[in-house]
């Protein structure tokens, strides 16, 4: 009856330490994390010890019982003599490691002489397990380790050899699992106690193992478990020191990887990334890095600077779906002797987000607008978005430049410049200019070229929604001519009626490029109709504009820079702001008719280059005089520049998109202004609401022209400027810099 009542007080007293030890262990992982005590400098503080035996799994590291039943382990109190003990730094008397690789303690698990039998290894396995809440800190942690396995050589011990396995629960992927049958380096030692009964020993010195637990497992309880097991026959021995959870992985003595920094670059495609490695050393070989990939990804251009120990590779930008903002990755490291791999080892996780390539996040061309009119082709129109991203506090500016300009003129103009992350639309772009290149600088060092191609033409003839009308040429005379040619897809023929046209059918497809030639470059724009049947059938219409006189010196380049609108009583009316500039010095002057042609208006272009209102589609020539009233000294018809401007569709109107404009930049009120703008003479004047402000005046190439500052509200300086479009860009309240556009005359 006695020996019944101490063994069952033993079995209560073993289950009330059974669940008090869990439950501190719960306790534990609500508070603490992996890294707490991860070198046991406060002993065993957070962590719970088990122990068992076994004698088959060495394969898999799945301990089981003989009969293949799984095994049972039984929690013990630590420190347990020749299982678990807390060491403090010295040399292993064994093998000549360093029991501790950081700080002054370290962890050992299990011993090389044997649990009941000395220099035995007595079927045992042992697990240490610590819990903790996993956090965006520290998903990612490492554990260091250093392992003595006796390698069974006389019988063979298939599946039963001693292991090492490091897992945790919300990483299955990164399970650590090897006996002594997978390490090639046997070596033989001998100690005062054991002698040399000892069979050979493989001996890896301090390795780092890293452990990766998903996003999606942040704010869950993990469990680390780290098992060192003897012989599965009762036989040999394995033993491990373990320290350093969360330290750094370099001079791993299985080699290591570290990703260290994201180069971000002007590329749209790709963008480096580059790291360091250090190399195996163990078995005294002549190990090498073999390979480096990114699991799950690709990419491109890797380099191995094996003097230098450090590597770079491209992540290609492709990697990412269109939800993913950032890619959270690493690599594997592969080493070899040429002969002999070693195990994989895995580097650390960083993230490579889209912020890291260029500047461009997108360019969207629009669908065609037909302008409310069906049958004209010459109106259709599109706009471009364009948006820039990881601009925080940087310069930009967007050029358009034409890939088929009129001739002598460089098809070649500022969009649009500013400082940080912005949406912009661009537009109305006329579909009948043709493609064009967007030219992007950012922070004066990334440049980006994207070409744009229009939208196909819209409205109600499809057989020319493709039509091709470009390359206008000048034919120096007396008159000079003037030519343009066009091209329609597709098969079978059309019919072309207008100035210089034949009235015979012309063939359709991409090699059948007619040159339509105009008698004289005076004679305006032609207005041509295009056809699908000599009668009837369905009908466009285009407008082709002549270019300059070429037999004399022609320096005028205008365009229409935007048009803006509005819609009254039924009736649509709109201004034309024009962007004309000319080194002649003489007197810019305009004449707009309609179709008939009526003149709708004419005299000197205002300082503010906008002309209007309107209320149809105008013919509009833009030419010099010496005089201000624009009818004697004038140049015309010798020099001027013809332009045709269709007039805007309700749909613009009711709904405006105002040429280059950033929504940010809209709401930012203007605390320096130029006056007057634009500046008729050699004097440059603010008017400032700052208390001190700094400003700089560019050029539209992004030369500096002048600098300066000043306090109070108003500066006065003698300042020089050819006509033109200039920048001034100056420091707001708010820190920030801001800018501004203004006209010299």
């Amino acid at each position: 009856m006695k020996k019944i009542k101490i063994k069952l007080i033993y079995v209560l007293t073993l289950a009330i330490f059974y669940l008090s030890s869990t439950q501190l262990n719960m306790i534990y992982a609500q508070t603490n994390t992996v890294c707490d005590n991860g070198g046991f400098e406060q002993d065993f503080l957070y962590y719970n010890g088990y122990i068992s035996t076994y004698s088959y799994g060495s394969d898999s590291c799945v301990p089981i019982a003989k009969g293949d039943t799984p095994i049972v382990y039984v929690p013990t109190a630590m420190p347990t003599t020749r299982r678990f003990e807390i060491v403090n730094s010295s040399i292993d008397s064994l093998v000549g490691i360093q029991k501790v690789k950081f700080g002054s303690k370290a962890l050992r698990i299990n011993s090389q002489y044997g649990h009941n039998v000395v220099c035995s290894g007595n079927f045992g396995v042992d697990k240490i397990v610590k819990q903790f809440t996993v956090t965006k800190e520290n998903r990612n942690f490492t554990v260091w380790y250093a392992v003595v396995l006796e390698n069974p050589t006389i019988v063979p011990h298939d599946n039963e050899q001693p292991f090492f396995n490091i897992k945790c629960d919300l990483a299955p992927a990164d399970d650590l699992c090897f006996d002594a049958a997978i390490l090639m380096c046997d070596g033989n030692y001998t100690d005062s106690i054991c002698g040399n009964s000892y069979e050979p020993l493989d001996v890896l010195d301090w390795t780092c193992h890293r452990i990766r637990i998903p996003k999606s497992e942040i704010g869950k309880i993990a469990t680390l478990e780290i098992i060192v097991a003897d012989c599965g026959k009762g036989e040999h021995f394995g033993y491990a020191y373990i320290d350093g959870i969360c330290e750094d992985c370099d001079s791993s003595a299985l080699g290591s990887i570290t990703l260290d920094t994201i180069n971000a670059s002007c590329s749209l495609t790709e963008t480096s990334v580059c790291g360091h490695y250090t190399i195996p050393d163990i078995c005294n070989q002549n190990w090498r890095l073999d390979s480096i990939i990114v699991p799950g990804y690709d990419i491109a251009n890797l380099i191995i600077d094996t003097v230098n120990k450090t590597f770079c590779f491209d992540f290609l930008y492709s990697n990412f779906g269109p939800q993913d903002d950032c890619l959270e990755i690493y690599t594997e490291a592969y080493f070899s002797d040429g002969n002999n791999a070693l195990p994989v080892q895995n580097s650390n996780a960083i993230d490579v987000c889209k912020v890291n390539y260029g500047y461009i996040d997108s360019l969207i061309v629009s669908q065609c607008y037909d302008n409310g009119t069906s049958s004209n082709i010459s109106d259709d129109y599109y706009f471009v978005t364009i948006n820039i991203r990881n601009a925080i506090g940087l310069d930009w500016n967007i050029y358009r430049k034409l890939l088929d300009p009129y001739p002598n003129e460089s098809g070649h103009y500022i969009l649009d410049y500013g400082t940080g992350d912005a949406t912009l639309t661009f537009g109305p772009f006329l579909i009948q200019e043709g493609s064009w290149n967007a030219e992007i600088t950012v922070d004066s060092t990334c440049y980006y070229e994207l070409l744009v191609t229009p939208p196909d033409y819209c409205g109600n003839c499809s057989e020319f929604y493709e039509v091709v009308i470009d390359n206008i040429q000048c034919i120096s005379g007396s008159p000079d001519k003037w030519s343009f040619d066009i091209m329609v897809p597709g098969t079978g023929v059309y019919y072309l009626v207008g100035s210089g046209t034949s009235g015979s059918p012309y063939d359709r497809g991409t090699a059948n490029t007619y040159t339509i030639t105009i008698s004289d470059v005076s004679s305006g724009c032609e207005e041509y109709t295009i056809k699908n049947l000599p009668i009837n059938g369905c009908i466009s219409y285009f407008t082709v504009c002549p270019p300059k006189p070429c037999s004399v010196t022609c320096n005028i380049e205008a365009r229409v820079e935007s048009q803006t609108c509005s819609y009254s009583n039924g009736v649509v009316s709109y201004y034309i702001q024009l962007d004309v500039s000319d080194n002649s010095g003489k007197f810019k002057c305009y004449i707009a008719t309609d179709k008939i042609p009526n003149i709708l208006s004419q005299g000197a272009l205002p300082p503010s280059q906008s002309i209007g209102p309107f209320t149809e589609e105008i013919y509009l020539t833009i030419y010099l005089c010496s005089n201000a009233d624009c009818t004697t000294g004038c140049t015309s018809p010798n020099c001027f520049k013809s332009i045709y401007v269709p007039k805007p569709d309700i749909t613009r109107c009711n709904q405006p998109l105002i040429l280059g404009t950033s929504p940010v930049e809209d709401i930012q009120k203007k605390e320096v202004m130029v006056i007057p703008n634009p500046i008729q003479n050699d004097e440059l004047i603010l008017k400032s609401d700052l208390e001190r402000t700094s400003f700089e005046v560019y050029s539209l190439d992004g030369q500096i022209i002048h600098r300066d500052s000043f306090a109070g509200v108003k500066y006065i300086h003698k300042l020089a400027l050819k006509s033109g479009i200039y920048i001034l860009r100056y420091s707001r309240s708010n820190g920030e810099s801001s800018s501004l556009k203004f006209v010299k005359m």
